[in-house]
């Protein structure tokens, strides 16, 4: 994961990482599911890691920003439903900078 900058993040580069996850309708009106905050030091890695590191990085390829949102997050079981998974990054310095992601459930 890049900063705003453009180099890889690291753990002294961060105060604080929030997210906020929204189910998103067919109608694409989305609704608030869950918030929260991560630990800096548990989800970013100052070296980046690959599958041998941590079972979740498909082989081939490397990471350093690796977090898990709670289940409570997705509280409408249901395969195919869509969600926003939004995380907001507060550097040491500078202005904050947002990664989203759409994910659609499985299961």
């Amino acid at each position: 994961m890049k900063g705003a900058a453009g180099a890889n993040i690291t753990q002294a580069s961060l105060t604080a990482i929030s997210y906020e996850v929204n189910r998103i309708a067919d109608g694409g009106t989305e609704t608030e599911t869950g918030t929260g905050t991560l630990t800096v030091s548990s989800v970013v890695f100052d070296t980046a890691q690959d599958s041998d590191d941590d079972p979740r990085i498909p082989s081939g390829q490397t990471a350093n920003f690796i977090a898990v949102i709670p289940a409570s997050c997705f509280p409408v079981a249901g395969r195919g439903l869509r969600h926003r998974i939004t995380v907001t990054f507060d550097p040491a310095s500078g202005e904050d900078f947002v990664q989203a992601w759409v994910v659609t459930l499985e299961g």
